[in-house]
């Protein structure tokens, strides 16, 4: 369904000279300015999020969060979330900001812990080479998105991934992703950063997918590295670590044709009308350059082995995004994508030289690809079975089901009649959907038409339970009120109303992707996000004497 792409300013300069406080900078693009304090002369460029969305710029720890409700007595564990915020505004390549990208940026992870009914919430900064440099600098030197070019001279050979994408457990270890190099962990109760690259050189790969898929038949992470041999090559990584971290499976092949940007997939990788163009790069420009001209090409590979036959390029003759997988699997001998796709081409420069920032309205679904592996490489896509006509993003399923013909989708969701609070599919989102796929019923939650939901989780109620019987958990901000609320839906109920609201003191930046480990998997086993100190007797030493025999406090 087409959506209003009409939206809001915060006023204009007008006029000559500086404005006055509160007012955008009249010769500087409006969306990138903000003022800082009262001083007219002073501006601070608006690194903005995937919702456009200010940065947050905080660490945070949260003892006993707000829980209206009750928790359900069944769900421990913690939701660890990551996204982009840079500590310094992205100002060493322009001074204003420009060509700032949403999914740059220093990674911050955030952690929300559920254990006896309760909740905590930590939040911190991934530590990574990047960060440490210009916190020691005090200032930006990193330039544009994957561009090395354009960083300060005295940093281009340093480790310029972010931890900004992904965080998942694997292997005994957590891991921050970002897709520009390998992932760093952390540690799962305090936060910390503890290494770059744990799993060491199992492979060659120069990048590591931020949307690595967990097999659960296998236990074995597959993953993927697109330009693998270094800027805009043409070369491709898929490999698998096993459970014990060490490499199981691994192959390299090449593109066919440019070098695409590779996103979201499983056993298909999804190749984006996108090109990496190193001319670009080096004059200065972004690293990836959407063609108006390419369609989306899907790459099946092996599951296992390294037969290079096996691997076939399929072609969807359509000029958009396919943005996230929701599902990928093998069914009566044909490959299965469960994909949103868009039109809207907001975050790079066309080939034309057109820049698209949402004049045009954002067509958006969420779609069903089918591929048949036996067709000779280079087959064309037919059109894909609509799931969801309406905006929508961050499609999760029970991983569990992770590789299988699922049941149910959960997705975040424009909901129908509302006023969109923004151009992109990313700012539209005020509700949250399931998707059952096998009788088609959609139920609903959206606690305001002016909410931005994040992605979403499904919570088995019990390693038996069948597909989709346990809770949702949503995270959601709220545009006016400027906070971040986490429902948790019950499918006993279908959703009826949230079972609990957890409720933040203010609003979190736009996190991209997350993971619920459960309390029994977390490493070392469960302790308390939060520590205090330890308990003692009362030392009845206070005002109010009440006898020797007055009761003590017992832990």
């Amino acid at each position: 369904m087409p959506i209003d792409s009409s939206k809001s300013t915060n006023g204009g300069g007008g006029g000559g000279g500086m404005p006055r406080a509160g007012f955008m900078a009249p010769d500087s693009p409006a969306h990138l300015l903000q003022p800082i304090d009262q001083d007219p002369t002073l501006f601070r460029p608006r690194a903005a999020d995937l919702s456009g969305g200010a940065q947050a710029r905080f660490a945070a720890e949260v003892v006993e969060v707000v829980v209206v409700g009750r928790i359900p007595s069944g769900l421990a564990g913690t939701f660890y979330r990551v996204g982009a915020d840079p500590i310094y505004p992205p100002t060493y390549h322009s001074p204003t900001g420009e060509g700032f990208h949403p999914v740059d940026g220093d990674g911050l992870v955030s952690a929300l812990r559920i254990h006896g009914g309760h909740a905590d919430f930590k939040q911190r900064w991934v530590e990574t080479e990047r960060l440490k440099l210009e916190r020691k600098a005090g200032r930006a030197l990193f330039g544009v998105y994957r561009n090395p070019f354009t960083h300060h001279p005295c940093v281009r050979q340093a480790i310029d991934a972010t931890g900004n994408t992904h965080v998942l457990l694997h292997a005994g270890k957590l891991l921050a992703l970002s897709e520009r190099g390998a992932p760093y962990e952390i540690d799962p109760n305090t936060l910390d950063t503890l290494s770059y690259n744990p799993f060491g050189k199992l492979c060659k790969s120069k990048t590591f997918s931020a949307h690595c898929k967990a097999d659960p038949a296998t236990g074995e992470l597959v993953t993927w590295g697109y330009e693998a041999k270094g800027l805009a090559t043409r070369d491709i990584c898929a490999w698998s670590i096993g459970a014990d971290g060490k490499l199981t499976e691994e192959i390299w092949f090449k593109q066919s044709d440019d070098c695409r940007a590779i996103h979201d997939g499983g056993i298909v990788l999804q190749a984006w009308p996108m090109v990496a163009d190193l001319a670009q790069m080096k004059a200065g420009g972004a690293h990836l350059r959407w063609d108006v001209s390419l369609g989306t090409k899907f790459i099946l590979i092996p599951r296992h082995g390294k037969d290079l036959s096996q691997v076939k390029e399929f072609n969807y003759p359509v000029n958009c995004m396919t943005t996230h997988v929701g599902a990928c699997f093998e069914k009566d001998g044909k490959v299965y994508i469960d994909s949103n796709r868009t039109s809207d081409k907001t975050w790079f420069k066309a080939q034309d030289g057109v820049e698209y920032k949402g004049e045009k309205a954002v067509d958006a679904d969420y779609v069903r690809f089918v591929l048949d592996p036996l067709a000779p490489t280079g087959s064309e896509v037919p059109e894909p079975e609509v799931l969801h006509p309406l905006a929508c993003e961050w499609p999760r399923i029970d991983e569990r089901f992770q590789c299988r013909d699922n049941r149910y989708s959960y997705i975040a969701t424009y909901m129908e009649g509302s006023k969109p609070l923004g151009p992109g599919p990313y700012e539209v989102t005020n509700g949250i959907c399931r998707i059952d796929h096998t009788t088609g019923k959609k139920i609903y939650y959206s606690p305001s038409p002016r909410c931005k939901f994040g992605e979403p989780v499904f919570i088995n109620r019990h390693e038996g339970a069948a597909e989709g019987d346990g809770w949702t958990l949503a995270p959601y901000e709220y545009i006016d009120e400027f906070r971040t609320e986490y429902a948790i839906l019950d499918s006993a109920d279908e959703w009826a109303r949230p079972v609990a609201l957890l409720k933040l003191p203010f609003r979190l930046r736009n996190l991209i992707h997350g993971s619920w480990i459960p309390e029994d998997t977390i490493p070392g086993g469960y302790k308390p996000l939060i520590t205090c100190p330890a308990p003692g007797p009362c030392s009845k030493e206070g005002p109010w004497d009440f006898g020797a025999d007055a009761p003590n406090f017992v832990e």
